[in-house]
This record gives C-alpha cells, structure tokens and sequence, in this order.
C-alpha cells in the first residue's frame, strides 16, 4: 500500500490497522478529531507525506524525527504550541505547513530544517523570529502573514534563494536593510502593516515583479524604487502619501499602479508619460 487517503472520516483515534502499513508513502489524515498521535506512527519511516491537518493536535509524538523520509508534513489547523526537538532530523523535509495553531514563538526545530523549501506558519500569535531564521538558506516561499510581528532579524538577508515573501498583516514598522539581499524575490508582499519607511535598500531587489504596500502608514517613497526595472505591479492604496518619486517613470515594465486612498491633491505630470505607455494608473 503506497497511498491512504482517510480525510473527513470523523476519526477520533489513529486506526491500528495502519500500523502493518510499513510501505506506505502518503497518509492523509487531515479533517478529523484527533487529539493525539499515537507513538508507532513513528515506525512508518517510508513515509514521504503527512497530513494531520484541521484536527485537535495538542503536541506530535516526540519521535517524529524517525520519519526521517518526509518530505511534506501539514500540521495546518490544530492547537500546537510547540514543536518536538527531534523535528531536525527530518532533513529532506521541503514543505512545512504550520498554520492556524497556536504558537507565539517559531519552534527552535525549524531555523535547523536546512532543506525547507516552504514555510507557512500565517494565522498564528508570533511576535518576533529569531536570528536563527536566517539559517533556511534554500527557502523558496515563506507566508508568515496574520501575526502580530513586529520586526524582521538582519539574517532575512540571508534567504538569498527566495521567490515569495508574504508579511500581509502584521506589525511591522520598517524593513532591515538586508532585505535588499533577497535578489530573488518576485513577489514581496507588506499589505497592512503600519510601515512608515522603506529602506533604501528596496531598490536591489533587482527580480521583484509584485510589491504591494497597500494599507501601510508611507508618507513618502525612495528613489530607489526606481530601480527595480522588473515591476509589474505596484499597490500603493491607502498611505499617506501626497508625493512620489520621480524615479517611478523609469519602470519599463510597470503596468499597474494603485494610488487611491492616498490624500494627493494632483498627480505629477511625468504620470502622463507612464500612462501614455500603457500603465494603467488608479487614483
């Protein structure tokens, strides 16, 4: 048996059954109520998914680590505050999915994952990341949205592999200047947070297509913006801006600029020359 699929079956209870099921690569056991997870889980150490989420999971067996061929583990949705320390030794795990619990801290066990690719732990109660986090050099996508996170560490910098980053809806004021280091991200997302400055360093995230700023406290904008010749899209809603930077007209590749909810009294007239090249300007 290479595949179990027992998703919305109204468990309470791991079935014992599953326990001969020695060769089995995927387990879902997502949208139950469980509580707990029984031990001898463990011992099925040719398991390659595991999906436990949307039940009541309280904590995870403490030997979790024998699992050690794990590549995708969901833990979305339960009650956990806290990770087993044995999680480390899960080193081919890639896609971690931790959210809707209810941690207040990133359990120590992560920032030692060193082949995540994916990490999601939004909708939780995390206030600050530790230094550590900078240790997940291979990330890909980090979703870290609906905190209460009030600063980024420098060590972010060091994600230099990362693609997304999502930061919607926390309580971030300003950026680190390392995040000029993540040359690889398309898609940096700020949305809702009370961000009052962006570094100047901004303008070095030479691949970013997608930023969003919407719903921030920005009373002005770098230059520096004017660098990032890859932008698509820019959502600038709802600041307090009543200026920008002329270097904006120097983006090739901007098609879309959001400026409503801003309290301009007029648009600078180089706004003409984006819109003659088919920007498409809200405001």
């Amino acid at each position: 048996m290479i595949q179990i699929d027992l998703n919305k079956q109204g468990l309470e209870q791991v079935p014992d059954s599953l326990r001969a099921q020695v060769e089995l690569r995927t387990l879902n056991l997502g949208e139950n109520q469980l509580t707990t997870l029984p031990d001898w889980l463990c011992d099925l150490t040719s398991l390659e998914r595991l999906y436990v989420h949307a039940n009541h999971l309280t904590r995870l067996p403490e030997m979790i680590g024998q699992l050690n061929n794990l590549w995708v583990l969901d833990l979305a949705e339960n009650d956990l505050t806290d990770l087993p320390e044995s999680l480390v030794r899960l080193e081919r795990l890639a896609f971690l999915y931790l959210h809707h619990n209810r941690l207040s801290q990133v359990p120590a066990a992560i920032p030692q994952l060193r082949g995540l690719h994916y990490l999601n732990i939004t909708h939780c109660s995390l206030t600050t990341l530790p230094d550590s986090i900078g240790d997940l050099t291979t990330l890909l996508e980090v979703r870290l949205y609906n905190n209460q996170i009030t600063a980024l560490p420098d060590s972010v910098g060091r994600w230099i592999r990362l693609r997304e980053l999502h930061l919607e809806y926390n309580q971030l004021t300003t950026l680190p200047e390392s995040i000029g280091q993540l040359q690889q991200v398309r898609k940096l997302i700020l949305r809702g947070n009370p961000i009052t400055v962006i570094p100047d360093s901004l303008g070095e995230m030479s691949s970013l297509v997608e930023l969003s700023l919407r719903q921030c406290q920005l009373t002005c904008l770098p230059d520096s913006i004017g660098q990032l010749t890859h932008l698509t899209e820019l959502d600038l809603r709802a600041n307090r801006l009543t200026t920008l930077p002329e270097s904006l007209v120097r983006l090739p590749n901007l098609v879309k600029l959001d400026l409503r909810w801003n309290p301009f009294t007029e648009l600078p007239g180089w706004v003409a020359d984006l819109q003659a090249r088919g920007c498409l300007v809200y405001w």
